[in-house]
C-alpha cells in the first residue's frame, strides 16, 4: 500500500513564541522520529510537496478581508526584521504572525487539497487499468496477432 507524506519546509517558518503550542520545534520533533524510524525511506512512501491554496479556496473558510489582513500582517512582520525587529507578534486570539506566515498558512490549507487531488488521480488511474484490463478479459484477443 502506497503513503503519501505531504510536507513542505516552509511549515517549519512559521514563527512563534517559544512557549506556543503551535513551535516548529514541534514539526521538527515529528520528522525527526520518521527518520529515526527510517519511515522516510520505506519503499510505499511517497513525498509529496503542497500546493498553495488558492484565493478562492482560501475564501471558501475565511472572508477575503482577513485573508488579506494575514497576508499583510507577514509582510510587515518580514519588514520588522529586517530592520532587526520581532520575529513574531500577536496577531489575534492565540494567533501569532511571522514573516513567512501566510506562505506556510497558504500551502498547509492546500496540503488536504494535494491530498485529495493526489487519491483521486491514483484512484481514477486505477478505475482505468481496471476498465482496460476487464475488457480485455472480455473480449477475445489473438495474442500472436498482437505481439507479431
Amino acid at each position: 500500500m502506497t503513503t503519501a507524506l505531504i510536507y513542505d519546509p516552509i511549515f517549519l517558518e512559521h514563527i512563534t513564541p517559544q512557549n506556543h503550542p503551535e513551535k516548529p520545534q514541534r514539526l521538527e520533533m515529528a520528522v525527526k522520529v520518521l527518520e529515526a524510524l527510517n519511515w522516510l525511506e520505506r519503499d510505499g512512501l511517497v513525498q509529496i510537496p503542497p500546493r498553495a491554496a488558492t484565493q478562492d479556496e482560501l475564501a471558501a473558510v475565511h472572508d477575503r478581508e482577513y485573508i488579506q489582513l494575514v497576508k499583510a500582517a507577514a509582510a510587515e512582520v518580514a519588514e520588522e526584521e529586517k530592520r532587526g525587529g520581532r520575529q513574531t507578534r500577536f496577531f489575534a486570539t492565540d494567533t501569532y504572525i511571522s514573516a513567512q506566515s501566510y506562505a506556510a498558512a497558504i500551502k498547509a490549507a492546500g496540503a488536504p487539497l494535494t491530498a485529495c487531488s493526489t487519491m483521486t488521480r491514483v484512484y481514477s488511474t486505477f478505475r482505468s487499468i481496471k476498465r482496460l484490463s476487464t475488457r480485455a478479459q472480455d473480449s477475445p484477443v489473438n495474442v500472436e496477432r498482437v505481439q507479431g
